[in-house]
């Protein structure tokens, strides 16, 4: 509290601790393009990755772009349609049992919002690394090399703050999706299993 007249101002007066932007406040750790990187990045559980997966609900969803939360699996009510926001090229089959990037679109759908598209997490390398020694092209999308001269914001504190790697809602078929490392001196896209564990996942707001 600023103990002064007029109001107390979020951030100057007071400080959010564990605001995690899933709740009432959206809580932006990081704004680029105008876009909010919002709440402490997740992982999918097993269960939610298996009731979007090839034996659950990843056809329906590939093709209606919803998921209704039957069980109340992703916070968002027992029977809640959720509007999942995801592009690249996915196909109209499902390859993974435990499908954990279509569990985090659906997990950031529930809240409201959605996974960033590969442009925006460029735009976030491009913030975090903001004098390359090098800037080439890789997998389609600008390869940083140099010093991260801007700690990565402090939300991402257990993560692995050297080498984090965050997942876009661009799939490039049946089994694998996109991301973006970020790590204490280079930054690139890549692409890996839809199952995997140890990518992380954060959700935008427009």
């Amino acid at each position: 509290i600023n103990g002064s007249k007029g109001p107390n101002k979020l951030g100057t007066d007071v400080v959010a601790f564990r605001a995690n932007g899933f709740g009432n406040i959206k809580n932006c750790w990081f704004k680029t393009n105008g876009k909010c990187f919002t709440g402490m990045p997740f992982d999918p559980t097993a269960e939610q990755a298996q009731a979007v997966g090839k034996n659950g609900a990843c056809s329906s969803i590939l093709s209606s772009k919803k998921y209704t939360d039957t069980n109340n699996l992703f916070g968002a009510g027992a029977g809640a349609e959720i509007s999942v926001t995801i592009g690249g090229n996915y196909g109209s089959s499902c390859g993974e049992a435990d499908d954990r990037w279509l569990a985090a679109a659906v997990q950031c759908g529930a809240k409201g919002m959605r996974l960033p598209s590969d442009s925006e997490l460029d735009a976030l390398g491009a913030e975090l690394y903001p004098n390359p020694t090098s800037v080439t092209t890789y997998e389609g999308g600008p390869y940083y090399q140099g010093a991260r001269t801007t700690n990565l914001p402090t939300s991402l504190s257990g993560f692995g703050s050297s080498w984090v790697f965050l997942w876009s809602s661009s799939a490039y078929n049946t089994i694998n999706a996109w991301y973006r490392l970020f790590g204490s001196s280079i930054s690139r896209r890549g692409g890996y299993s839809r199952a995997a564990t140890g990518i992380w996942a954060v959700c935008v707001s427009d």
